[in-house]
């Protein structure tokens, strides 16, 4: 399955109070993914950052599935260490 490539970004919608549009922006041209708007605006926030980090979620369980099918893993640690890391960064693009 085909999704729109990222990144993807949040913004706040400058017609709707509380509303938060997850974009993909694309040579000059913005293109609509989501919208969050049934809740509090800082839950639409928060349900926007979590619809805009879709790509980088996908990308990385992508990555951890081909490394651990990979026979050539010499240091599980360094591997564990790459995931976590990885695993921060998308957790920190959601609580920011």
């Amino acid at each position: 399955m085909n999704h729109t490539p990222g990144p993807w970004i949040t913004t706040e919608s400058t017609e709707h109070f509380g509303r938060v549009n997850v974009t993909v922006s694309a040579a000059f041209t913005a293109t609509e993914i989501a919208t969050a708007w049934q809740g509090t605006t800082e839950a639409n926030r928060a349900n926007a950052r979590l619809i805009a980090c879709a790509p980088e979620m996908i990308d990385t369980l992508r990555w951890w599935i081909k490394q651990m099918q990979d026979d050539k893993v010499d240091d599980m640690g360094k591997l564990l260490d790459a995931m976590t890391m990885r695993a921060h960064k998308i957790i920190n693009r959601l609580e920011r």
